[in-house]
Formats: C-alpha cells, structure tokens, sequence
C-alpha cells in the first residue's frame, strides 16, 4: 500500500474554519503518515508549532504558502 499524507486540513489557526488542534492533528500523523500539511485559511499562524510537533513526532510537516487567491495558506504541494 502506498504512504497517504492528508495536505487538506485546517487548524484552529484558521480564521475561518478550522477546528483541529496542532497537537491532536499532529499525534494522529504520526501513527501512519509520513506527512501533513496544515491548509489554513488567513493565517500562517500554525507554521512554526507544527514544524517543531512533527519533528518530534517523527512526521514531516510541508511548508505553508500564501495563494493569493482568498488570503488563505495552502500546503506547498496541494493541486499539484
């Protein structure tokens, strides 16, 4: 089976719609995922917290970027 790493998901960092917190989010990566990727909207709040709980978690976090589309953060490789 192919490795999943879950690139769609919000935070409480999102000023919109997020719900997740990083620890909880980050935890349940850990377990089977060599990734994840935190896609907030308005905010890039959760960058450095989640960098530092995947490192310790053993998991990779992917980099945050702006889309320039509604203000949002997307994951570096989300729509690719």
């Amino acid at each position: 089976m192919r490795p999943f790493a879950h690139l769609h998901s919000r935070t409480a960092y999102s000023a919109r719609d997020g719900l997740a917190k990083l620890a909880t989010m980050v935890d349940a990566a850990a377990d089977d995922q060599p990734a994840v990727a935190a896609t907030d909207r308005g905010s890039l709040g959760a960058t450095w917290q989640m960098s530092g709980l995947c490192a310790r978690a053993g998991t990779k976090s992917q980099r945050l970027r702006g889309d320039g589309g509604d203000g949002g953060a997307r994951g570096a490789m989300a729509g690719r």
